[in-house]
């Protein structure tokens, strides 16, 4: 389940009370919201939820296929994902996102899934650079997986970043670095 933890009073709360697994959460640039990927049984999908606590959680997509949430674009406009593409590998996939501003609802709501970056080999974990212009990601391409980076949205060349295996890549705040495990 999804659990958000008050720092300054050691508090933890509960936000997901779904079936399933409750998994993957993504916060919203503005930190009111988070995006989860449910696999509730009964309605899978993307679901958002206040970080407040206050109301449900809300279904956000029809879930088939499968989608992971992992990265919101600074602006708040866009959500990468992954998802799986049309030959069975994983593939980064953005969704346009709208503010919603309807009081005790969630304040997203996500657009059609439309394809960044689809190949025969899994790309996984995209991650948006701070100013919005690059996304970084893994994938398997090579035999190992390796961390590149794309401008955003495009067109342009890919860049390799790491050399013997990459995973997990996360911006630096200030955009000048990126870390990978």
């Amino acid at each position: 389940d999804i659990w958000v933890k008050d720092l300054d009073r050691d508090t933890p709360s509960r936000l997901s009370f779904l079936p399933g697994l409750n998994r993957y959460p993504v916060w919203t640039p503005d930190g009111k919201n988070i995006v989860f990927q449910s696999t509730n049984p009964a309605a899978p999908g993307l679901y958002g939820i206040r970080s407040d606590g206050a109301g449900e959680a809300q279904r956000l997509t029809e879930g088939l296929p499968m989608q992971v949430p992992l990265s919101f674009s600074a602006d708040g406009k866009r959500l990468a994902i992954v998802q799986a593409g049309s030959g069975g590998s994983t593939d980064i996939f953005t969704m346009p996102v709208e503010v919603d501003r309807a009081q005790g609802v969630p304040g997203v709501r996500l657009g059609k899934a439309e394809l960044f970056l689809g190949t025969p080999f899994n790309e996984v974990y995209p991650t948006f650079s701070p100013d919005g212009r690059w996304l970084a990601y893994a994938s398997s391409e090579s035999g190992t997986y390796e961390v590149y980076v794309r401008p955003f949205p495009g067109p342009g060349g890919r860049w390799q970043i790491s050399t013997g295996g990459g995973f997990l890549p996360r911006w630096s705040r200030d955009g000048r670095e990126l870390l990978f495990e």
